[in-house]
């Protein structure tokens, strides 16, 4: 059975520079399409992409048991989700928390592998970053919930 697990350990450690590159390239790609979107508010493609930028990211984190981004990034997404769904609108105050998330998202995939990385002040930023994630999308519940426009079973992607 170790021989499996070795071999296990041995693939993710072969393939984790493509994942970090891979990371990256998403990473990159978040702020480009946060950028575009600033001009272009109403762009439902750009969101779109901007969601599978993030979604991409921790999934492909996930299969590495990069839990730190898996957990940090899903705040993330929950609130895109709310924007895709109409619930949020991006704000200039929105775009740059999003901008400092992606920051967030690419520290912890730059730091994977070293856990000594991951500092009180890093862990302390994270932590305001998703309260205010939480925040807003909680708060678009309540605002959704109190004007009757849930649909029965919510969507989630």
């Amino acid at each position: 059975m170790s021989d499996s697990n070795d071999a296990d350990k041995d693939f993710i450690a072969a393939a984790m520079p493509a994942f970090i590159s891979e990371a990256r390239e998403q990473i990159e790609s978040i702020e480009t399409l946060l950028l575009e979107l600033e001009e272009q508010p109403d762009n439902r493609e750009l969101l779109d992409s901007l969601f599978r930028c993030a979604h991409t990211v921790k999934g492909s984190a996930g299969i590495f048991g990069l839990n730190r981004v898996v957990d940090f990034t899903h705040h993330v997404e929950t609130l895109l989700d709310k924007m895709r769904d109409g619930d949020i609108a991006l704000t200039p105050d929105i775009s740059s928390l999003l901008l400092q998330c992606n920051d967030q998202i690419k520290f912890l995939v730059d730091t994977a592998a070293d856990e000594d990385a991951d500092t009180d002040e890093q862990r302390n930023a994270r932590a305001d970053l998703i309260r205010q994630l939480r925040v807003l999308s909680e708060d678009s519940a309540s605002t959704v919930g109190a004007v009757g426009n849930v649909a029965p079973g919510g969507g989630v992607s």
